[in-house]
This record gives structure tokens, sequence and C-alpha cells, in this order.
């Protein structure tokens, strides 16, 4: 059975999102790992809750500048910035495990992921709420 069918009717689904934005509040920057498909999806499900610094790309060349107005960086850039910074895994769950690996060689430890069910389940019916401040 997959577990994001059950959503609306079990609160698994509202305490795990929950918590995960409870554990983005407590950093000032929420950078997104992945620009495409499910980075901007992230980005939606996020907006309005979660104050996004960034999104991250291991490489810039293919990738636009901006994301609603929003910068891109290569995540090497963004190492010096990682004490107050937690990254919001927004990939394909088949990269999931090279993207993560990738980001501990880098130093990076306050990692999140979402997979595509998580995109796409309407989160507007679970009373998920984000941080008081946006940052």
């Amino acid at each position: 059975i997959n577990r994001y069918r059950l959503a609306p009717y079990i609160l698994n689904f509202k305490v795990y999102i929950n918590g995960l934005f409870d554990e983005m509040c407590h950093f000032s920057k929420v950078v997104i790992y992945g620009a495409g498909v499910y980075g901007k999806k992230a980005l939606n499900r996020m907006r309005d809750r979660i104050a996004v610094y960034a999104f991250a790309v291991t490489d810039i060349k293919e990738n636009p500048e901006e994301i609603d107005s929003i910068p891109v960086y290569e995540i090497n850039t963004l190492i010096p910035l990682q004490e107050d910074m937690i990254i919001v895994v927004a990939v394909n769950i088949k990269n999931q495990i090279d993207v993560v690996s990738l980001l501990w060689k880098l130093g990076f430890q306050k990692i999140v992921t979402l997979d595509a069910e998580m995109l796409s389940y309407d989160w507007g019916h679970t009373g998920i709420k984000g941080c008081e401040k946006l940052y």
C-alpha cells in the first residue's frame, strides 16, 4: 500500500509534513536542491509557509539564473553559508541517494528530502502551517 494514498485519512502525513516545516523554520536559509520539475513543485508547496533563500544545483550551466525571483546557485558556492542552512532535496527519487551523498561529501548535514508523491499531494487540506516569521 502506498502511504501517500492513505494521507487524507490518517495523521501520519500531516505529522510528517508539519515536522519537516517545523525543522525548516529553525534555519534562516532554506535551500531547495533541484531546479527542475520537483524543485518548482517544492517551491509551490512551500510558498507562503517557508521563505526559500535559493535553489541549488550541481552544475549551473544547464539551469536558469533564477526561478520566481529566487536565485539558483551551484551547490559548491553555498558551502561557506551552510551553518544556518537546511537543504530540501527535491529531485526524482532515483537521484536522491546520489544527491544526498554529494551533499554529505561537501559537508552539508542538515538535509531533508521530498519525493514526487509528497509534492503531488494537496497540502492545503492538512492545516499545515509554516514559520511564524518568514526570514
